[in-house]
């Protein structure tokens, strides 16, 4: 995968697990199964690992906030990964 091709998929990968969040956490009515949610990190993953910092930046450009959990040191996935 090219890193263009790379960025406009982390970016359509954001936009679809911002939604199955939102069903999962919000409304209390998932669409896809924990396994299909895993699935689309790991492609998210994968496609930010291959686009580097533009996919990266594609992925995440709607985000607020740190991507560190106060005063943990540790990144928060739950911001990182919506």
């Amino acid at each position: 995968m090219s890193v263009r091709a790379a960025t406009k998929r982390a970016a359509a990968l954001r936009q679809q697990i911002s939604h199955h969040d939102h069903r999962y956490h919000t409304l209390d009515e998932p669409e896809i199964s924990d396994a299909e949610y895993d699935a689309l990190m790991r492609e998210l993953r994968a496609a930010i690992a291959t686009g580097g910092l533009a996919a990266y930046t594609a992925a995440f450009h709607e985000q607020r906030g740190s991507a560190k959990e106060a005063g943990s040191g540790e990144p928060n996935a739950g911001i990182i990964f919506g």
